[in-house]
């Protein structure tokens, strides 16, 4: 009887961000997929390897070093790289990631976060100490010395990715594929047991209601500020729910009464409370306004009964939000990101996608032609108009050519071929 290759994966696992989301979605399709081959995940202990102190650290460095001992027995190692995971200080997540790499009889390196470079591959043969020198050149540099010994792939998430790893820093195996998590069978399963039940926030919402979503952690880069500004442009039967809440990085100790700077601008935003008097400087009305009751009603500019905090949701929560939803907007201003999650979700499950012009979103849109409706980076005008477009209930069909079955063969042909 044959014996089974035996595959470990290097990522966060049990922890509230995307990486571990991936991940878990990842091990769960491959396992389903192949049951000849066995996978093991090595959860990066987030609150061990982030820690600052000098007996933290030393303690973190023994931690990834029995994780190296027990990878050197595995057929192959994939690592699920996001720099931060592996600690706070370079030369910790240098350390660590070097000890990983030299204990992998055979490894391959999926990237999250990518830093371009207009240099060639030529400049990365520097000193590892250079203080000028960033991590990902350090590490390209330590993945370039492995792969003239054993076998080396990268896999990104976009071709753009894959044509920059291949023909400008001339790495020798690369793959790539957009993120994919669902399945055609949980697809089903999320479309015939999500409900407005599911969300107390949602049980009470008018009948004719048009639910956009925005989805995560709150971050100025999210851009929810543009959908707000576009929700005002639109009849009131549009509904604007988020998704999300604070990072917990960002919950942190703060003098009294202050807030995260993003949250506070999101909620003042709304107008709640506001009345009409609230409107006229100096109290200088218009003769329209005789009846002076009618100063102290609502402002036409509340609109916070429009916007829903739907606060944190689980892995398995997420998909079923999106589901709900008429629209998943993505109205993200550009800081470099390589992929989404989200996006891909909201893809799987067919719900319309109105995205900003970053360039993550143009890439992951040449894998799912058509699927995606752009608006200019912080154009809230264009970003009603388009959503006024889209008529309500429109869903379409599952992806055909990039999806969780394809994304499995990729991995493991890479494993396989260990």
């Amino acid at each position: 009887m044959k014996e089974k290759k035996r595959i470990a994966i290097v990522s966060t696992y049990d922890e509230l961000c995307g990486i571990a989301s991936y991940t878990k979605a990842l091990v769960d399709n491959l396992r389903n997929h192949r049951s000849e081959i066995i996978y093991e995940v090595f959860n990066l202990d987030q609150f061990l390897l982030k820690s600052k102190s000098k007996s933290a650290r030393l303690a973190a460095n023994k931690y990834i070093d029995k994780i190296a001992v027990t990878l050197s027995g595995y057929d192959h190692v994939n690592i699920q790289l996001e720099y931060g995971t592996f600690g706070v200080l370079d030369v910790d997540i240098l350390r660590r990631l070097r000890k990983i790499v030299k204990s992998s009889r055979s490894l391959s390196v999926t990237f999250h976060t990518i830093f371009y470079d207009d240099d060639d591959k030529r400049k990365f043969k520097f000193n590892l100490t250079a203080k000028k020198s960033s991590i990902q050149r350090r590490f390209l540099n330590l993945l370039e010395k492995y792969e003239k010994k054993k076998k080396l792939t990268l896999i990104v998430h976009s071709f753009y990715d894959y044509r920059y790893f291949k023909e400008r820093l001339g790495f020798g195996s690369v793959e790539h594929h957009p993120l994919a998590y669902l399945s055609p069978h949980e697809v089903s399963v999320i479309n015939k047991s999500s409900s407005k039940n599911n969300f107390a926030q949602l049980k009470e919402i008018r009948n004719d209601a048009v639910i956009m979503g925005a989805f995560g952690f709150f971050s100025d880069y999210k851009g929810f500020e543009v959908a707000i500004k576009a929700l005002r442009l639109l009849p009131s039967n549009y509904i604007f729910c988020i998704f999300g809440g604070l990072h917990p990085n960002s919950i942190i100790k703060r003098p009294p009464g202050l807030v995260d700077k993003y949250l506070s601008g999101i909620v003042d935003s709304l107008g709640a409370g506001q009345k009409v008097y609230e409107l006229f400087d100096n109290l200088s009305l218009p003769e329209s306004l005789s009846n002076l009751s009618s100063l102290f009603d609502r402002s036409p500019l509340d609109i916070h009964d429009r916007v829903l905090f739907m606060g944190s949701l689980s892995d398995s929560e997420f998909p079923i939000a999106m589901e709900l939803c008429d629209i998943c907007l993505f109205p993200y201003y550009e800081v470099g990101q390589s992929s989404s999650g989200p996006i891909s979700i909201a893809n799987e499950l067919g719900v319309p996608i109105i995205a900003s012009r970053t360039k993550a979103f143009m890439r992951f849109e040449k894998y799912h032609k058509g699927r995606v409706k752009f608006f200019d980076v912080g154009n809230h005008i264009q970003l009603a108009q388009i959503i006024r477009s889209i008529e309500k209930g429109n869903r379409t069909f599952y992806p055909k050519d990039y999806n969780v079955d394809s994304l499995c063969q990729l991995y493991e042909g890479v494993f396989v071929g260990a």
